[in-house]
């Protein structure tokens, strides 16, 4: 199960979590040219892996995606894994050569490559670019359009528990107002979280005015001051196991990994579900180190994440969206049966971005966040 945050939700002083795997392929023979080897950083279990694969051998040849890129492009793999997306950025800052793909939210590309840390994307070497769906490509600033591309899409919403709750959980008012007895697991997500409250109390969820937001703030620090947040942090997969144990009745949940858990629970009692005003969106992106040394062959890896049939299997078996509208109309017609299509298709109605909330207000909101974090 993957562990998501954003950069604003993380110190970026935590110690990563690293495992680095590569194919293994033996060195070349004197009378033969070096095997390109592309260096790829990605979250912790975001990439396709068959499951019955024998868990000694390196992920690179345990992925059958990774496995077809090294074989259609005779070229080795160098794959990272990083627990958070500060540990990310630290990473590429401390050692940008030696990275070449690498994967950030949306919030974070801009200001890495306003640092001269990120290389800009050659539109002409990612054709299936052209294909990113247009509700995704309006909610990308053009600056960070220009330095990433979109890899997968989710949301927000609430796992909870069926049995502790009376009947479903439809709104985010049950979440931010709990009843007597309820017990909260909130994540470290202050623009998730002050954009969902903005919207519980009637206002856009990713508005930036900052008479909202302080509205937003107040609401989440009632609901820190009621004593009814049990857990506030970044490990998904703790909240998943108090949910489990009964220790909280409901918590703020990314939709790939909620929708994980639930599979994966074998009570049957845990449920994920989106409120029916609507939730925030996050973008996964693809962006390529300004020194890497393989700039064709990163630029081929992001145009294969981008393929139809990629996508396709990708969102499958992560959970997650497609970001290209043949990735979508795929995913529609050959698995109209699966049992959460109704969360992997797109419905861009329900959904907002809520960075804007942070881009225009960072230092009041982190203030805010602060207090809540304190008490």
């Amino acid at each position: 199960m993957s562990t998501r945050a954003t950069a604003a939700m993380l110190p970026w002083t935590l110690a990563p979590l690293l495992l680095v795997w590569s194919s293994g392929a033996p060195p070349a023979r004197a009378d033969e040219p070096e095997q390109r080897t592309l260096n790829v950083v990605n979250w912790s279990w975001y990439i396709e892996v068959d499951d019955e694969a024998d868990e000694e051998l390196p992920l690179v040849l345990r992925s059958p995606v990774l496995r077809q890129f090294m074989r259609e492009q005779n070229c080795d793999l160098s794959y990272v894994e990083l627990d958070d997306e500060g540990a990310m950025r630290d990473y590429i800052l401390a050692n940008p050569g030696g990275v070449d793909v690498i994967n950030f939210s949306t919030g974070i590309v801009a200001d890495l490559a306003s640092r001269g840390v990120l290389a800009r994307i050659d539109e002409e070497l990612v054709p299936h670019r052209k294909d990113v769906r247009a509700d995704l490509r309006a909610a990308i600033l053009e600056e960070t359009w220009k330095y990433s591309t979109p890899y997968f899409v989710g949301y927000t919403g609430i796992l909870y528990r069926k049995d502790l709750v009376s009947g479903a959980v439809r709104s985010w008012r049950q979440f931010l107002e709990p009843a007597e007895g309820q017990r909260i697991g909130l994540l470290n997500a202050p623009d998730s979280v002050f954009g969902i409250a903005s919207l519980t109390l009637g206002h856009p969820m990713n508005t930036v005015e900052p008479a909202q937001i302080r509205a937003a703030a107040e609401l989440v620090l009632g609901l820190r001051k009621s004593g009814r947040i049990e857990y506030l942090g970044d490990d998904l997969d703790h909240i998943a196991g108090r949910l489990r144990a009964g220790d909280l009745t409901m918590a703020l949940m990314y939709s790939g990994d909620g929708l994980g858990y639930v599979e994966e629970d074998p009570s049957g009692t845990l449920v994920f579900g989106i409120p029916a005003e609507g939730t925030d969106f996050y973008i996964d992106n693809w962006a390529i180190s300004a020194r890497t040394k393989n700039r064709e062959l990163a630029h081929a890896f992001i145009d294969f994440s981008l393929r139809p049939e990629i996508q396709v299997r990708q969102a499958l078996y992560l959970l997650v969206q497609t970001v290209t509208n043949e990735g979508l109309d795929a995913l529609r017609k050959q698995h109209a049966d699966h049992p959460y299509l109704r969360y992997l298709a797109s419905d861009p109605d329900m959904r907002a971005r809520t960075h804007h909330i942070h881009r225009k207000n960072g230092q009041e909101l982190s203030a805010l966040w602060d207090r809540i974090m304190d008490l």
